[in-house]
């Protein structure tokens, strides 16, 4: 038991204790075992310390509602409760050096630079943008009984195409993974769609949990590229791997799945990476959804800043972004409302993906093996923000892209 409780007491305070919460709900209702589960719910407090914010108790309500639909009446009250309490406090400090990225990074030039790119890849103009989007996001359509066949698909695409990429392509930015691993797997649920996607180590087989309505390119990058990163990472880190994970641990892993869809973009535009040819979708659609990933994480960094170190709130901030991109922002409710409350992690998208990419290729395996971060990505430096800074009116929407 104190093991297990040692491995909480890691993963941050405030709005990260409760996205591990949550993420620790979503595995005991895949296993149907909720005795981890009741353990962190009884040390929540002391591990969320005294941050919080209306980000971490809407995470906390979310929880709550997948329990609710399991019928788990007791542990979902218990959630609400810890929701209303944390739901005033302080944010949890920056777990990156924010000034140093404001002074390093200028996100409006970085988002109309990507902006740019897309309009030139689609042949549009920018005042076009957001319709030929929408015309080009629908006519990728699903097979017939899609959510049926996706697992099946998803096991082909990581043996036959994702394998081979990453054994001639990303070895400078992937662990080594040893010779014998357990195969990867994509499991459809029921209650999917409430956890929209996760990747977890379940019976100790690296698992992919998906809702079944993702459009095929969609699925291709998200699942088959970026989520690949991740079950590779369970393969090659086996008995080490733990489905808790600290703010840290988060940065690595993430860095090393973001440079994975940078490089698959790369090959992609020129022409030196193809999707397989049984894959019910095209190479026009894969990769514009590659160019609008690297523009929402672009878009992470700008509302970083903008929230959790200028102070904006969140209404103002999708005005600005609206009338800086030329798009409705209903597109980006979904992928920025589940960073609020946790500084840093929303610019660590982009900004430990650069760092990484350019260390020294020794630096970086020595990274890969010991699974740390250098210090100087997770020093603490900031005063604390206020939850009145972050807007209780807007509703989190999921990505429409």
């Amino acid at each position: 038991m104190s093991r297990k409780i040692d491995e909480y007491r890691k993963v941050g305070v405030g709005a990260w204790a409760a996205k591990a919460l949550y993420d620790e709900t979503v595995t005991a209702l895949l296993l149907n075992n909720f005795t981890d589960l009741r353990q962190f719910i009884d040390v929540f407090p002391e591990i969320c310390k005294d941050y919080g914010g209306t980000a971490a108790a809407l995470k906390l309500e979310k929880a709550a509602k997948l329990l609710e639909y399991h019928q788990q009446h007791g542990m979902a009250y218990k959630y609400l409760q810890l929701a209303e309490n944390i739901c005033k406090k302080p944010l949890a400090p920056s777990c990156l050096d924010l000034r140093l990225i404001q002074n390093t990074y200028t996100p409006d030039d970085l988002i109309v630079y990507r902006v740019e790119s897309i309009c030139e890849f689609l042949g549009c103009h920018n005042q076009e943008l957001e319709a030929v989007l929408e015309r080009e996001i629908n006519s990728d359509c699903p097979p017939k009984d899609w959510h049926l066949q996706v697992s099946s698909i998803y096991s082909r695409s990581y043996v036959e195409w994702f394998t081979p990429f990453a054994i001639n392509h990303l070895y400078k930015y992937l662990p080594q993974r040893a010779d014998i691993y357990p195969a990867a797997c994509l499991q459809v649920v029921d209650w999917s769609t409430e956890v929209w996607r996760c990747w977890r180590r379940l019976k100790n087989r690296p698992t992919l949990i998906d809702p079944g309505i993702f459009r095929p390119a969609q699925f291709f990058v998200w699942h088959i590229i970026h989520d690949s990163v991740h079950i590779w990472q369970m393969q090659a880190y086996g008995e080490e791997w733990s489905n808790t994970l600290s703010p840290e641990d988060f940065l690595l892993l993430e860095a090393q799945a973001m440079c994975v869809e940078r490089k698959a973009l790369e090959l992609m535009l020129k022409d030196e990476l193809q999707i397989p040819s049984w894959y019910p979708s095209n190479y026009k659609a894969v990769t514009l959804r590659l160019l609008i990933g690297l523009l929402e994480r672009e878009i992470r960094l700008h509302l970083d800043l903008s929230i959790h170190w200028h102070g904006q709130s969140i209404d103002e901030w999708l005005i600005f972004m609206s009338k800086l991109t030329g798009i409705s922002s209903n597109y980006f409710l979904g992928f920025t409302g589940e960073l609020l409350g946790m500084p840093g992690f929303a610019a660590a998208y982009t900004v430990v993906t650069d760092a990484f990419i350019s260390f020294e290729d020794d630096y970086r395996k020595q990274i890969l093996v010991e699974r740390k971060l250098p210090l100087i990505f997770t020093t603490n430096l900031f005063p604390y923000l206020s939850n009145s800074e972050i807007s209780k009116t807007v509703i989190f929407h999921p990505c429409l892209f």
